[in-house]
């Protein structure tokens, strides 16, 4: 089967492409970088010529496709312009979505992110926790505007599917979104890393080879533009870092208090100001990683068969990948 993927060189669509190719389906991706070309033909991909603001290349690049995945976004935790965002997350889905229905793709599932949901209010957050507004950041309110076009092309001749996915972690390329990965490697590199003083809050946190699978079952059974969280084991901060320290022997973890980060995050928005360099977080983001959020993925375990795998069994298989 031909299938069409974006997002090839990022975290999670990498690693969604290499398990369909094992699966012996021809892929198709759309590319702007050439840089990154040839690691993606020496994987046996079918590579297009583009972006997602390529229509006509998007379209020559589906031809043939039954299916679709469009894990591809601009995640960037911040931008002084909201306009990168709306240009690839919002217009890309878009263009996405419309040369899927030009080329008769019969399905195509959307990775949306679980900054979509709802703050937690003592309540597990399900797929019915989703917010209309008071959005974090400009990435959070582009994906839930994704997936709102994602959800209006359900049609006789098409049908869609939503996956969420919460905190990934999992070996894999080191990009944003592999945010896990990167602090684990600087603590086993460093012998040091710093991490949020909040030692009870609780966060989601799901292995990057259950996101994958949960992609595959999306395709194969969710139907009319559903929503479903992939998520793992919702574990306290002390938890994560215990078990951190456990498989590594490093428990060096110098913990940042609040009102620290939120300093740095002013701080880095000033050198902005000053030099025109990104912040690599801001005052706002900060304030996400010290509030709680549990989170339930019993939908997609119950209507598509998701597992979950242990967190420690995960965290062990990512360390020993980290390690070779």
């Amino acid at each position: 089967m031909k299938i069409f993927l974006t997002g090839a060189t990022g975290y999670i669509g990498n690693r969604l492409m290499r398990t369909i190719l094992s699966k012996g389906h021809e892929v198709h991706t759309i590319l702007r970088d050439p840089a990154k070309r040839h690691h993606l033909e020496a994987a046996g991909v079918r590579i297009f010529k583009g972006d997602l603001s390529d229509k006509d290349n998007l379209s020559r690049a589906m031809e043939g496709c039954e299916q679709a995945f469009h894990t591809a976004a601009l995640a960037r935790l911040w931008a002084a312009d909201p306009k990168p965002f709306i240009e690839t997350n919002v217009k890309g889905t878009e263009h996405v979505m419309q040369a899927a229905a030009a080329q008769g793709v019969r399905k195509v599932v959307f990775t949306s992110s679980a900054s979509i949901l709802s703050p937690y209010k003592g309540k597990m957050l399900d797929e019915g926790d989703q917010r209309a507004d008071g959005f974090e950041s400009e990435y959070a309110r582009t994906k839930h505007l994704a997936g709102e076009i994602v959800r209006g092309y359900v049609s006789a001749e098409m049908d869609t599917a939503i996956v969420i996915p919460t905190r990934v972690y999992g070996a894999g390329i080191m990009t944003h979104s592999n945010a896990i990965s990167r602090m684990l490697d600087d603590l086993m590199k460093r012998n040091t890393s710093f991490v949020p003083a909040c030692l009870d809050v609780v966060a989601n946190y799901v292995y990057v080879e259950d996101v994958v699978n949960g992609h595959l079952l999306a395709m194969e059974k969710a139907t009319g533009g559903e929503s479903y969280i992939l998520g793992g084991e919702n574990i306290s901060y002390r938890d994560f870092y215990d078990a951190v320290s456990d498989f590594t022997g490093k428990s060096n973890l110098l913990k940042m208090p609040l009102w620290v980060m939120r300093s740095a995050g002013y701080i880095h928005l000033a050198q902005y100001h000053l030099f025109k360099k990104d912040p690599p977080f801001t005052p706002d983001i900060i304030g996400r990683f010290f509030r709680n959020m549990h989170v339930s993925s019993e939908k997609a375990v119950r209507d598509l068969k998701y597992e979950v795998t242990p967190f420690r069994e995960g965290l062990a298989e990512t360390i020993r990948s980290l390690k070779g």
